[in-house]
């Protein structure tokens, strides 16, 4: 079994060693990750410009590349750059992401982009994320999203866990990701807690999230923000290319989510559980699709 690892934390992130370092008990892991923070870089790639990749070292990876772009770059180039050394990747996971990736957020997320560029590729994909629950700082406990990275990289592939529990007596073609015919994302989101204390692991839905934004005017003060930043010399300008601009850095904040459904993602890891969502890249509306279809229809005609 291959494995390419991707990240949006940046490829020295604490997060994605971790995940490597399980991975590779029970697979050839390779990575291509960017050589910088690129935090909430969503599905975004680099089209004007060039990418600059280098190879390096990194501790239980077979390869690894350090790229100039987005986590979805990193996914592309890595993909492409491994098959012409003719090394074929059976699945693709990103992370483990230092903060949680939950509900819409997603839409935003480097990370769980990474995990979708794979499967867009043909590949089935894991994002994994460890949640902060609000808090500021890094995570401090990574051991069990990456054991659970590792069992369900168990499943897909060496058939480890049979079936799963989907039914009894499943054939070869019903184990593990065959039986989704690799068409399969996974967004994973684990407590910043000691494996001890979760509480277990459920599967839900995405929550809608909302946050109450807040842009901080930097201009006179010469701070750069809180360092998410992609990188932030590519942003910055000389003081001739400021004048007449004002300079802001975001920091929304989470709008309450009382009464969310108990399905939903977020109410999971509030109760001290992991969450598994399965997601995809088809953003069509299909609850209101056959409305569309009567008004488009009128609209033409």
């Amino acid at each position: 079994m291959k494995i390419l690892v991707a990240n949006d934390d940046g490829i020295n992130a604490r997060g994605i060693h971790e995940l490597v370092s399980a991975l590779s008990r029970v697979a050839e892991v390779y990575v291509s990750a960017p050589h910088v923070q690129r935090s909430a870089a969503g599905h975004g790639m680099t089209l004007s410009g060039s990418l600059f990749v280098r190879e390096v070292e990194f501790e239980g990876a077979e390869k690894a590349y350090e790229v100039s772009g987005t986590p979805a770059d990193c996914v592309k180039i890595g993909l492409y750059l491994l098959k012409r050394q003719g090394v074929e990747i059976d699945m693709v996971f990103s992370g483990i992401n230092h903060g949680g990736n939950l509900g819409t957020d997603t839409l935003y997320s480097g990370t769980v982009s990474a995990a979708l560029e794979g499967n867009l590729k043909g590949y089935p994909a894991v994002a994994v994320s460890v949640d902060l629950a609000g808090r500021g700082g890094e995570p401090q406990y990574f051991e069990y999203a990456a054991e659970l990275a590792v069992k369900f990289a168990e499943w897909g592939f060496s058939g480890t866990y049979g079936c799963a529990g989907i039914g009894e007596n499943c054939g070869e073609n019903e184990r593990g990701f065959a039986k989704f015919g690799k068409n399969i994302t996974l967004n994973i989101n684990v407590p910043d807690l000691p494996a001890a204390a979760i509480k277990g692991v459920k599967t839900g839905v995405l929550a809608k999230r909302a946050y109450l934004d807040n842009y901080m005017d930097i201009t006179e003060s010469g701070s750069e923000g809180d360092g998410n930043s992609a990188d932030r010399s590519i942003h910055k300008e000389s003081d001739n290319d400021k004048e007449g601009k004002t300079e802001y850095s975001y920091g929304g904040n989470l709008i309450d989510q009382i009464g969310l459904p108990e399905i939903c993602d977020a109410v999971i890891i509030a109760g001290g559980y992991a969450a598994v969502t399965p997601i995809h890249t088809d953003l069509t509306d299909f609850s209101i699709l056959g409305d569309i279809s009567i008004i488009t229809e009128f609209i033409a005609n």
